[in-house]
């Protein structure tokens, strides 16, 4: 993916894949929100949208919330398609464990060039998803669709396939690497508790406990699987 030549900042890259990402969990994209994800002051916050809307990658008024335009959508997304692709190149050929590479994605992703962009994505075969199940833009910028189920949401007794990790916190993978809840798994729920209590699994012929609050970050498949 190549972008029209524009004197961006990483850290402008960084603001509009963090807004793009904010909008595509459904989270208001306002200054606040920004801030907190990107550990910025709002009065930081409040620079890079007035300079990013006089440069046209994105619309800000104040106290409203900011959108980005289709150019600085264009420009997140090719940022996001390094990031995903150099994770994916970190774990299936480098052996990286799955939790330590979005840190290290993010110190790369801005210098990834077209030719050594095209050349991890020939390698791993056009992937289409990274290694926690986040989509990988295309090209041209275009979105793979990955749907699913949230499995605190999902029945006992169903069985189905892990499909996303909605989390990139290291203890979290960590943990979820070591009793096997990763993209492509299959599972069983075993047994629910009531009032929002943990959730026993059978995870590829393992028993497995985890609680509530991760079970919201686990996007399974929808349908029973067998």
């Amino acid at each position: 993916m190549t972008v029209e030549s524009m004197d961006v900042s990483r850290a402008q890259e960084d603001f509009l894949k963090t807004a793009y990402l904010l909008r595509s969990a459904g989270t208001p994209v306002t200054n606040s929100e920004l801030a907190q994800a990107m550990g910025l002051t709002p009065a930081a916050v409040s620079g890079h949208s007035k300079r990013l809307g006089e440069m046209g990658l994105l619309t800000y008024e104040r106290y409203q919330e900011v959108e980005l335009t289709a150019r600085g959508q264009l420009i997140a997304l090719e940022i996001l398609r390094h990031h995903r692709l150099l994770e994916l190149f970190f774990t299936e050929t480098l052996n990286l464990p799955w939790q330590v590479v979005h840190q290290i994605a993010e110190k790369f992703e801005h210098d990834l060039d077209e030719v050594l962009e095209d050349a991890i994505d020939n390698l791993l075969n056009s992937p289409q998803v990274d290694p926690h199940g986040d989509p990988i833009p295309d090209k041209q910028g275009r979105m793979p669709v990955v749907s699913g189920q949230l499995l605190s949401e999902v029945p006992e007794r169903a069985c189905r396939r892990v499909v996303r990790v909605l989390s990139q916190e290291s203890d979290v993978l960590t943990w979820l690497g070591e009793i096997g809840l990763r993209p492509g798994a299959p599972i069983v729920v075993k047994e629910k508790l009531p009032f929002n209590g943990p959730v026993r699994l059978d995870v590829n012929g393992r028993d497995a406990v985890i609680g509530h609050d991760l079970a919201q970050r686990l996007l399974v498949s929808g349908t029973d699987e067998q």
